[in-house]
């Protein structure tokens, strides 16, 4: 049997003439297939065995796979377009979310105020419909008993159009007061048109700090809604 180059040469010099000869041309026709690899390895020493299969796994061990500049740009070209069709949608999500807390604020108004009636036989208080300053007496905020002021805030109220100020920091309140029902009785502040009652909001959002989703309203019961229009009877 014909044994090969580098074979010969690992007999004859050892294992740093294996290492050289595995560098060279000729240990690609050394390893022509397995069963001959086999064949010629048996009988070697330990050590040049090790030698030899290590040389023969870098020369066969395969290139890791690489992204061309191409393929790169177009995977960041497909996520710039997800995140311009997605941010919409976030932003929706984020502004329902906002309007969603509005609506608690103006619940736990509610419940400040039909506290506030209870303890006077039923009339609802003399409130101006925004405030002329945050120290003003005649303020909601100012006249009914909340656990805090922040109730008075619209998570959506946050644009400085209000002297840079946003219109909570102005006026101490993101929301107005229903001054025709100054004094009402609350049972009986429903307005009445062309046979149709209207069940009328003590408050809601001063501006529309919402856009799109419009605004939030109290009514009497204490109950906040989105619409007006779901409250006809």
């Amino acid at each position: 049997m014909r044994i090969p180059r580098i074979f010969l040469e690992i007999k004859s010099g050892g294992a740093a003439a294996a290492v050289h000869a595995c560098h060279g041309v000729n240990c690609r026709r050394a390893v022509r297939g397995q069963a001959r690899k086999t064949s010629v390895l048996i009988g070697l020493p330990a050590a040049i065995h090790g030698v030899v299969h290590k040389c023969l796994e870098l020369r066969t061990k395969p290139r890791a796979t690489r992204f061309t500049l191409i393929e790169l740009l177009v995977v960041i070209g497909i996520i710039g377009l997800l995140a311009a069709l997605m941010f919409p949608v976030f932003s929706k999500v984020r502004m329902s979310v906002k309007k969603s807390s509005c609506l608690n604020n103006l619940h736990q108004i509610g419940i400040a105020v039909n506290s506030y009636v209870n303890d006077y036989n039923g009339y609802l208080p003399f409130c101006k419909r925004v405030p002329d300053s945050l120290d003003d007496p005649f303020s909601v905020v100012n006249t009914v008993k909340t656990g805090s002021r922040d109730v008075f805030w619209c998570p959506a109220d946050e644009q400085p159009k209000y002297d840079a100020t946003t219109f909570f920091q102005k006026y101490g309140t993101s929301y107005e007061w229903n001054t025709w029902l100054n004094g009402r009785l609350i049972d009986k502040a429903k307005l009445s048109m062309g046979g149709i009652i209207l069940k009328t909001p003590l408050m809601g959002d001063a501006m529309s700090f919402h856009g799109s989703l419009g605004r939030n309203y109290l009514y009497p019961g204490g109950n906040a809604q989105e619409s007006l229009e779901e409250l006809m009877e």
